[in-house]
């Protein structure tokens, strides 16, 4: 697995408060918002349809849910700071913790071309190319408030 963390646009805020609308309800500053994506190593090539491929985006999904909710449980009870912390659902494409927006995310949206990742047309669908696994890999994201350093400890394996 390979975790980065990206610090998110300032022009891209709507975007996110669409997404996660207890940002704007909750008051949470949002001014130093970071995506950490989770790419995972498949198996299968994930430009083709088949059983095979759903059944390991299914697995790929549930291993990094089961990530987040501890990530997500360290980031609520670290020191009584109470961090903000949800993920994209890679099932949903939408908040996995917290209330559903209007708008939600894909792996595959343009924005993730902001983050220096490269999504290839296909004709028929879209799909992210990780700069080593090519089409042999799965993206998932999870968005916080908290400091660099809190997630440097936090999540293993994190290359900034």
């Amino acid at each position: 697995m390979e975790v980065k963390i990206h610090n998110w646009p300032h022009y891209l805020l709507k975007l996110l408060n669409q997404i996660f609308p207890q940002l704007t309800q909750s008051r949470i500053d949002n001014s130093d918002i970071r995506v950490i994506t989770f790419w995972q190593k498949t198996n299968f090539d994930m430009s083709c349809f088949s059983t095979e491929v759903e059944d390991e985006r299914d697995k790929l999904s549930e291993k990094f849910i089961e990530i987040s909710n501890i990530i997500y449980e360290k980031l609520k009870n670290n020191n009584n700071n109470n961090y903000w912390c949800d993920i994209i659902d890679p099932r949903t494409n939408q908040p996995h913790f917290g209330l559903k927006g209007n708008g939600y995310l894909a792996e595959t949206d343009d924005v993730i071309l902001l983050l220096g990742y490269s999504i290839m047309e296909l004709g028929c669908c879209k799909i992210v190319w990780h700069s080593n696994w090519k089409n042999f890999s799965f993206l998932s994201f999870l968005f916080t408030n908290a400091p660099n350093e809190i997630l440097i400890d936090l999540i293993p394996n994190l290359i900034i």
